[in-house]
């Protein structure tokens, strides 16, 4: 990891830029209907309705500090877009579950976590469906206007893959919320997915999206959201089982005709059940066979009767109509119960409670939860997951087992900060929290003229081969984070990404035309920079540092001399300059360029220390603080969104990226 880290040294190069003119702010007076409605989150109001904690420690107060909510923000927020001030707020509560309450919520706009900048930068709806009606209209104050066919869900040629260019466009907006969208592509793009590939449409795929989603917003138990998400329009297509029919003929026997796909993985990929037996309450009488032959088989016929509403290509066809018709209308045994009702969500409503509370429900369930979101090797801790098992059965017996409940008592667990959790990122987990914690305004996104996204990151999606809503394992999920860090093809896309596209991240001003005319937007970190006590500028340790925490998050375990040394390098050097340019020219040091440094070579006693020590004194001069700059002033501030651009180009790029730990 050291020598692969020197590596990376060479391709973090200095930056281009590019973006667009800012828009004013909008008022009251100023398109008035745009303005969504945004809660009021009080943690410790919220916190009077939880259930005390069982099962799970909570974390000390000691150990809940601004890494601690850093991590929880990079697991479940994307990165998030709360400022230092506010990360510090939550860091200082005396209480974290008042925190957790503010983090984890997961309404469409959050005002704590991504607070509004502009309400034309997103319009009166955040869900998928409200933000494409918006981001695909001709409205004057969209800012996607000039390219709106491509947030259009139907009608034009660019809305193929509408849904993933929105999803996309919201988890990095500020003013919606990254909870969410986080949450969001759990539950649709692994733990219960569906797939373009497999047909889903547009209109399927968003209101798939926006039903689950607004369930878990409400706080719908999980056997209530697994019954919204199987008698869906998307899951009835992906399985096909929208033409499952039954019918009774004139002895009284009953016929069907149909599959039995999403018989089988509505148990066991949405609840974890593997076996059942008739006696639901006694393990000992589980069997494949009976599963098999029963359950399942009843299951399928349970699935009968659902139709798809309209043309398969129409906006009609986002919901399904139950008929009895078609549908095996007598009670069916499923999994040692007698469900009942007269259409297909009559009896899956009657089977969810039921089902969540089979015996392999309630061992496997929280356990795929957390493996699925923060711990990859949680299947190795026995007590780790009976713990977990235990605060999710409290939960369940007491019908507050909503996802939101179990998730915030998680994440202020020490099982959740401790260190022998590990969770490895996907592509969407690391390139949105790079994203979201570097774009420091929507501007920075969309600032560019003519709708052109200076941060395109459903372009990088496609460039590494996934794509949202489009599961690389299909109904078994996307790409996981195993499958990210054990893929030495994966880790060279990026490694190569990150030579051919160093200057993405380092983007310092974008110029209309292009290169060549004056400046419409300037990269300006000055609003988020921590403050300093140095009236000449910025120490580059400290600069470094407080890089280091806001995209890794890990208490500076791992910025060790030898990541310190490229990271100082690339931000006291003119223009980027990597550690070696830095030292051959502004030291005039005999160093080769294709030398190996390791940490005792920076350590005291070390043939680097002195030149180390030296670079880790400089200053970075101090910004022009007017409003209103100079021509002079705007060229410091490129050139210091150049050095900023091309440290975190580094930062974002060693193996630290690619995976969290605990503590």
């Amino acid at each position: 990891m050291r020598l692969l880290t020197t590596l990376l040294l060479a391709t973090s190069l200095g930056m281009l830029g590019c973006m667009p003119e800012e828009p004013s702010k909008v008022t009251d007076t100023n398109y008035p209907n745009l303005k969504p409605n945004v809660p009021a989150l009080d943690g410790a109001v919220l916190a009077l309705n939880q259930p005390p904690l069982v099962g799970l420690q909570q974390v000390s107060a000691h150990d809940w500090d601004e890494a601690a909510v850093r991590r929880v923000l990079h697991l479940f927020a994307f990165g998030g877009h709360a400022s230092d001030a506010q990360v510090s707020t939550w860091a200082s509560m005396e209480d974290p579950r008042h925190a957790i309450e503010e983090i984890l919520y997961a309404g469409p706009h959050h005002p704590k976590l991504s607070p509004i900048e502009d309400h034309r930068h997103i319009g009166p709806d955040g869900s998928l469906q409200g933000l494409s009606d918006y981001w695909g209209s001709n409205h004057p104050a969209n800012p996607m206007r000039s390219q709106r066919q491509r947030y259009s869900l139907g009608g034009h040629a660019d809305s193929w893959r509408s849904p993933t260019r929105i999803w996309v466009q919201a988890s990095q907006t500020r003013g919606l919320n990254p909870v969410r969208q986080k949450l969001g592509l759990y539950l649709t793009n692994y733990h219960m997915a569906v797939s373009h590939n497999a047909n889903v449409n547009n209109w399927q795929m968003v209101q798939y999206y926006d039903d689950i989603m607004n369930a878990v917003a409400a706080g719908k138990t999980f056997d209530e959201l697994v019954t919204i998400a199987a008698s869906s329009s998307a899951v009835a297509v992906q399985y096909n089982h929208q033409w499952n029919t039954a019918w009774k003929d004139n002895s009284g026997e009953w016929h069907f005709w149909g599959n039995e796909n999403f018989a089988r993985e509505y148990f066991q990929l949405y609840f974890g059940i593997l076996t059942s037996g008739p006696n639901h309450a006694d393990p000992g009488t589980f069997n494949a066979d009976y599963h098999e032959t029963i359950s399942i088989k009843n299951m399928a016929a349970l699935l009968t009767g659902m139709r798809l509403n309209g043309n398969w290509d129409h906006a009609d066809s986002r919901t399904l109509s139950y008929n009895t018709e078609q549908h095996h209308t007598d009670p069916l045994e499923i999994l040692g119960h007698t469900i009942t009702g007269n259409n297909a969500l009559a009896k899956m409503q009657q089977l969810g409670p039921l089902a969540v509370r089979h015996p392999q429900s309630l061992e496997n369930l929280p356990v795929l939860i957390v493996r699925w979101l923060a711990d990859d090797e949680i299947l190795n801790k026995p007590e780790k997951q009976e713990r977990l098992r235990t605060w999710w059965a409290n939960l369940v017996e007491n019908d507050q087992h909503d996802l939101m409940t179990f998730l915030k008592g998680y994440a202020i667990s020490e099982d959740f900060h401790s260190e022998e959790r590990i969770k490895y990122f996907n592509v969407f987990d690391r390139t949105l929290s790079i994203a979201n914690n570097l774009v420091l305004t929507n501007d920075d996104i969309w600032a560019a003229p003519n709708g052109y996204r200076l941060y395109d990151l459903d372009w990088e999606f496609w460039n590494h081969g996934f794509s949202v809503f489009e599961p690389h394992h299909n109904v078994f999920g996307g790409q996981t984070g195993q499958d990210a860090y054990k893929n030495s093809d994966y880790f060279m896309r990026i490694f190569n990404f990150v030579v051919e596209y160093s200057w993405r991240w380092g983007r310092a001003d974008y110029r209309v035309p292009q290169n060549t005319g004056p400046r419409v937007w300037i990269k300006d970190w000055r609003p988020a920079l921590p403050p300093t006590d140095q009236v000449d500028g910025y120490s580059v340790e400290m600069l470094g540092e407080w890089l280091w925490q806001r995209f890794i998050a890990d208490d500076l375990k791992n910025f060790g001399p030898l990541e310190r040394a490229h990271v100082y390098a690339f931000l006291a050097g003119d223009s980027g300059y990597d550690l070696i340019r830095f030292w051959r020219r502004d030291l005039n040091l005999d160093v080769e360029w294709d030398e190996v440094i390791t940490d005792t070579d920076l350590t005291a006693g070390g043939r680097y220390h002195d030149p180390y020590t030296a670079l880790a004194n400089r200053t970075v001069p101090a910004l022009p603080t007017a409003a209103n700059l100079s021509a002079s002033e705007q060229d410091h501030l490129v050139d210091f969104a150049w050095r900023m651009g091309s440290a975190i180009n580094f930062i974002v790029s060693t193996p630290y990226m690619f995976y969290q730990e605990g503590r």
